[in-house]
């Protein structure tokens, strides 16, 4: 009786380790994620914003106004 409750002792301190393993790789992959997408997110706001002044400044060339 003794080795079943050492190996379900073990069994279970085990399963605590890797959760809280998995869990900090998770948190740690999440943020990594979440910095990806808010810098892509302004990068895209940046290229739009010089799309646009492209835009108007290659108006003013071909209106004359230079």
């Amino acid at each position: 009786m003794g080795e079943i409750t050492s190996g379900i002792s073990i069994l279970l301190g085990s399963a605590v380790v890797s959760t809280i393993i998995t869990t900090i790789f998770n948190q740690y992959n999440n943020r990594k994620n979440n910095t990806l997408k808010y810098i892509t997110e302004e990068r895209k706001k940046w290229r739009d914003t010089i799309r646009l002044i492209s835009e108007k400044i290659q108006a003013c060339e071909f209106s004359g106004q230079v």
